[in-house]
C-alpha cells in the first residue's frame, strides 16, 4: 500500500505530460473557426512568431547541452572517488577481491532501446544518465528539425497558413513541459514521471506500439489462464467421472454378493 501512491502518481505524470502541447492546438483549431480568425491576414507576423518560436527551443536545448556535459563530468569525478574507495576497502579485507571493476560501473545507467546506426532495429542499450541525456537531446533536435521542414513546405508548397500557428502553440508548451527542460534548467528531481528512461512519453510510435505489446501480452496471459483453468475442469470432471464408475462398480458387486 505504501508504493501504491507514488505509482499512481507516476502514472498520472506520466499521463498528464505532453498533453499540454496537444490541448494548445485543439484549442488553437478551435479558437480561429469559432471566432473566424483569417491566419492569411496576419502572415507576416505568423511567420516571425513561427520563426522565433523554433529560434527559442533550439537556443534552450543548446543550453542544455553544455550543462550535460558538465554533469557528465560531476558523474565521473564522484565514480572515480567511489572506485578508489572501494579499492581501499578490497585491499584492507583478508579476502582479496579478484574482481575488478572501472569508474562506469559506480555511475547510474537506464536501459533503453536505442537503434545502434540509422535505420538498424532498435536493441536495449544501456547507458549512463548523462549519455541517456544527450542521446534524448539530439533525438528531440532531430524530430524538432523534421516537424520544421514539414511545416514549412506544406506552408510553401500548398500555402497552409494554420500548421505555423499550431506549431508556435505546440512547441512552446512542450518545451515548458520537457523533460530535459525540467531537470536541467528548472533542476527539478529526476523522480516520479521525470525518472529515466523517457523514450515511450516523448515518442507517440513509440507510445502506441508500448500498448499493443502490453495488450497482446495480457491476451496471452488470460488465454493462457483460460487453457490452465479449462484443464482443471477437465482433469476435475475426469475424476468425477471416474469416482461414480468406482461407486458403480462397488455397487455392482455389493448386489452380487
Amino acid at each position: 500500500m505504501a508504493d501504491s501512491k507514488p505509482a499512481a502518481e507516476k502514472e498520472k505524470g506520466r499521463f498528464l505530460r505532453g498533453k499540454l502541447s496537444q490541448l494548445g492546438t485543439v484549442a488553437v483549431l478551435i479558437l480561429t473557426n469559432v471566432l473566424k480568425i483569417d491566419l492569411g491576414e496576419h502572415i507576416q507576423a505568423l511567420r516571425f512568431c513561427f520563426a522565433m518560436t523554433i529560434l527559442f527551443v533550439v537556443m534552450v536545448y543548446e543550453n542544455i547541452r553544455p550543462r550535460i556535459k558538465r554533469k557528465a563530468l560531476r558523474d565521473k569525478r564522484e565514480a572515480e572517488e567511489a572506485l578508489e574507495g572501494w579499492k581501499k576497502a578490497t585491499s584492507r579485507s583478508r579476502k582479496k577481491s579478484v574482481v575488478k571493476k572501472t569508474h562506469e560501473e559506480f555511475q547510474p545507467h537506464v536501459i533503453a532501446m536505442k537503434s545502434p546506426e540509422w535505420g538498424e532495429d532498435e536493441v536495449e542499450t544501456k547507458m549512463t544518465y548523462t549519455e541517456y541525456d544527450a542521446w534524448m537531446l539530439n533525438s528531440k533536435l532531430q524530430n524538432l528539425a523534421l516537424q520544421v521542414a514539414i511545416t514549412v513546405g506544406m506552408h510553401y508548397k500548398l500555402h497552409y497558413t494554420t500548421p505555423l500557428a499550431l506549431q508556435v502553440v505546440s512547441q512552446l508548451l512542450a518545451i515548458y513541459q520537457d523533460h530535459l527542460v525540467e531537470i536541467y534548467i528548472k533542476h527539478t528531481e529526476a523522480e516520479g514521471d521525470l525518472e529515466r528512461p523517457w523514450a515511450e512519453d516523448d515518442d507517440p510510435m513509440a507510445a502506441m506500439k508500448k500498448r499493443q505489446e502490453q495488450a497482446a501480452a495480457a491476451a496471452a496471459k488470460e488465454q493462457a489462464n483460460g487453457g490452465a483453468i479449462e484443464g482443471d475442469t477437465q482433469a476435475g470432471s475426469g475424476q468425477t467421472d471416474n469416482k461414480k464408475k468406482r461407486d458403480g462398480d462397488r455397487d455392482g458387486d455389493g448386489g452380487g454378493g
